[in-house]
């Protein structure tokens, strides 16, 4: 009879164990749960602002350098402007006076 009563004993303990792990594991998944209910939908306006303001900006940068001389002191290039244009083709409605337009700069 003491060995059944032993028996009964350990399946006691590991039923404790397997409700206590349970319930730790509910509690973590819960928690879980919550963090991303509140960062997906109570912050949702929050982080929409903050992806809208993560996009490209622009910022002119001059040349650190001046004229290349070489030792006669001949000028063998120099320092000049240069601009870059970049389109994003799906923002573009007409493409032809896009071009047409930016070609009229170039040139003049």
């Amino acid at each position: 009879m003491a060995k059944l009563s032993h028996f009964h004993d350990e399946q006691r303990e590991r039923l404790d164990k397997s409700i206590r792990l349970s319930i730790l594991a509910s509690i973590l998944f819960a928690v879980i749960f919550i963090r991303l209910f509140y960062v997906q939908v109570i912050q949702a306006n929050q982080n929409i602002r903050l992806s809208r303001e993560n996009g490209m900006q622009f910022s002119v940068q001059k040349a650190p350098r001046g004229l290349i001389l070489d030792r006669n002191g001949i000028e063998l290039a120099r320092n000049r402007p240069s601009y870059s244009i970049g389109i994003l083709p799906y923002k573009v409605k007409d493409r032809r006076a896009v071009i047409e337009n930016l070609c009229r700069i170039r040139d003049g």
